[in-house]
């Protein structure tokens, strides 16, 4: 798909991933498809979407912006018991993105993650959400606009020295 894009029209100035499922349940109870599932989704996706595209961008000579979407919390030194699988792919998407981001940081290509935490939208896990919005500061789900917001500044202009970077939106979530 990608090669028929760029024979129509080059190299794009933005990669977007944000797909991957979630599962909430304890590691010791999560089985092999399970685990495997959460990587192929979470992680393989980004990983192959990035090989397909990405070496376009930097051969481009012009700026380019990658945003990665992982999860509010995976970057910090702490354990992850709500749904330790999901987590541990969101993580290595951050370190995807970091070490991408010192490899075309030279062709002007940034490359950063979206880490959203409790958001209402229509696959929201509401139980959950439920559970956690005591420990959200901001004291309401963010919003997709929320979301919006913060890819909008990292595909701008002004984010053009921001790179290797995660941009937690959470309303202040507190572990």
């Amino acid at each position: 798909a990608f090669a028929t894009y760029q024979a129509e029209h080059g190299a794009p100035y933005a990669l977007l991933h944000c797909v991957g499922v979630f599962a909430e349940q304890p590691l010791l109870s999560t089985d092999a498809a399970t685990w495997r599932h959460l990587l192929a989704s979470n992680l393989d996706s980004a990983f192959h979407v990035i090989q397909a595209v990405v070496p376009a961008m930097v051969a481009a000579g012009r700026p380019g912006r990658v945003v990665l979407f992982a999860a509010a919390g995976v970057d910090k030194d702490r354990g992850m018991l709500r749904a330790p699988a999901y987590f541990a792919a969101k993580a290595a998407v951050v370190q995807l993105a970091r070490s991408l981001a010192l490899e075309t940081a030279t062709a002007g290509v940034t490359v950063n993650v979206v880490a959203p935490g409790l958001i209402d939208h229509p696959h929201s896990h509401r139980d959950s959400q439920r559970r956690m919005l005591p420990r959200v500061p901001a004291g309401r789900l963010g919003s997709t606009g929320d979301i919006v917001a913060a890819v909008g500044y990292l595909l701008s202009p002004a984010a053009a020295y921001v790179t290797g970077q995660v941009l937690t939106v959470d309303g202040g979530l507190q572990a």
